[in-house]
């Protein structure tokens, strides 16, 4: 579905191509896009979308520090850090400063 699809392209002169004409009906991005639950393209729109993962689950967080703590531990165990692994392990170290940060210090006001 053309609706549901988007075509990253790092220079926006490509999509004016004859070859992009089937293109016309899918979103176009030169910035980047997110696959698999990983942002790809320029280094500011990977920065920029590691950073706003954390913000995607702020109840999260926030209900952690309803609980006690072995049962906030052990979702953020199994629910929380997930996230944070898969994204150390698909973005490059040094575009994950902010996102690091951020998680980090989600982490240790969950829990306090």
């Amino acid at each position: 579905q053309p609706a549901k699809s988007e075509i990253y392209v790092k220079n926006e002169e490509l999509f004016h191509q004859e070859s992009m004409s089937f293109a016309s009906e899918f979103k176009k991005s030169t910035a980047g896009m997110i696959v698999v639950g990983s942002p790809i393209g320029s280094k500011e729109f990977i920065e920029n979308e590691a950073h706003l993962a954390v913000d995607r689950y702020p109840a999260f967080f926030r209900r952690l520090k309803l609980m006690d703590t072995q049962n906030a531990l052990l979702l953020l165990r199994y629910c929380g850090l997930p996230m944070a692994s898969w994204m150390t392990r698909t973005v490059e170290p040094e575009l994950l400063q902010k996102f690091a940060k951020k998680f980090d210090a989600e982490v240790l006001l969950s829990h306090h």
